[in-house]
């Protein structure tokens, strides 16, 4: 899987660090996201922060092994468990902090572009290298193969568990406006991933690994340039989905104790917003020291992914339904209803056949699917 995200840059809240719902004036009321967006949006962020650090490890190793051999495994200043925490600390740890994170709009546009380079460097590799020998599939062995790649599928399109502090710092607050941001963002990230994918199988065929980007040899001196690209997009993606993360504990943290977190004392919310980005920081880094590459975690993730790209949605729909649906027209309160109950039994399905899938590759294995282990 090639894991290319792009969260737009334009993530943050109102000055006072609260969330905006679609729909709110820009001069006007400001209000909370509710609790059950924040739950999501906690979950899902931390999944997404520790696949990107494990990422940063798979890329260095690469780069390490293009350029020294295998012998970069015996030198400790070179092992992903040095060099993940090292850039960590570095690069990642200073932006998570921030009480507003504007200012990474424009870093961040340094990560789109890397992401737009990307995908034209593979269009570039396929139609620079002789593919005559590669063997490319048409179709699955078995129908139940199709469920192998709903994980991956499910994992990269979970970003729109960010759209309400993403939306906090669009203006004007209106829904066409809304819409139109994350259809673009959709758009974008579709095409990336289409295209990624596309031309990465057809220039590497059966024999392409489960992170697609270690497939290519940094020798080459443009596919080095996308591996920094990569990597700096990867640290730059992570302070974002922190400050999210963030936003869903407090927002958790005040439901529980029953108190109203617009009216917390700056110093307190500043306090326990540091405790919170310092806890969740060490433990994503934790776990991914110990995990050896993408491939190990991908399948895990995306079936918890599901619950945000189906189940959830659809749990929200149902939810409108009970408390909206005797304002709506009848056809409209049927087809909330109908599409609610819809996305929650094939969410629930595909779920159970991903699970089970990965379950039972695992088993007949006798090994967890690893991809390609440069240090085994």
């Amino acid at each position: 899987m090639a894991n290319i995200s792009w969260p737009p840059a334009a993530v943050g809240t109102t000055d006072d660090g609260a969330s905006l719902l679609p729909g709110a004036e820009e001069e006007g009321t400001v209000e909370e996201a509710p609790p059950g967006l924040h739950k999501a949006d906690d979950e899902s962020g931390a999944s997404w922060m520790t696949s990107f650090l494990v990422v940063v490890g798979d890329q260095s190793d690469t780069i390490f092994h293009d350029i020294f051999g295998v012998s970069f495994c015996d030198h400790w200043y070179m092992s992903r468990r040095f060099v993940v925490p090292l850039m960590a600390i570095l690069f990642i740890w200073p932006l998570c902090y921030a009480k507003n994170i504007d200012f990474l709009k424009y870093p961040s546009g340094v990560a789109t572009i890397g992401v737009f380079y990307l995908t034209g460097l593979t269009v570039y590799v396929y139609f620079t290298t002789d593919t005559s020998n590669v063997i490319v599939k048409k179709g699955p062995e078995v129908w139940s193969d199709v469920f192998s790649v709903v994980p991956a599928i499910m994992f990269a399109y979970q970003m729109h568990v960010s759209v309400i502090p993403v939306y906090s710092r669009v203006r004007p607050h209106n829904l066409a406006n809304y819409t139109k941001m994350f259809s673009a963002t959709l758009l974008v990230c579709f095409i990336a991933y289409t295209t990624v994918g596309t031309f990465g199988y057809l220039t590497f065929g059966t024999s392409i690994q489960e992170d697609l980007f270690s497939s290519y040899s940094t020798k080459n001196h443009w596919v080095m340039a996308g591996f920094v690209l990569f990597t700096i997009k990867t640290l730059l993606t992570y302070p974002i989905l922190n400050f999210c993360g963030r936003l869903a504990v407090e927002s958790v943290y005040a439901d529980v104790r029953g108190q109203d977190e617009l009216l917390w004392s700056e110093s307190n919310k500043r306090t326990f917003g540091h405790v919170v980005s310092t806890i969740w920081f060490l433990s994503s880094l934790v776990v991914a020291v110990f995990v050896p590459n993408i491939a190990s975690v991908v399948d895990f993730l995306g079936c918890l992914a599901t619950f945000f790209i189906l189940i959830f949605p659809g749990i929200c729909l149902i939810r409108a339904h009970a408390l909206f649906g005797d304002t709506m027209p009848e056809w409209k309160a049927r087809l909330v209803l109908t599409v609610g109950c819809v996305f929650v039994v094939i969410g629930f399905f595909v779920f159970g056949m991903t699970l089970a899938e990965s379950v039972e590759f695992n088993l007949r294995t006798a090994q967890p699917k690893h991809g390609k282990l440069l240090c085994p």
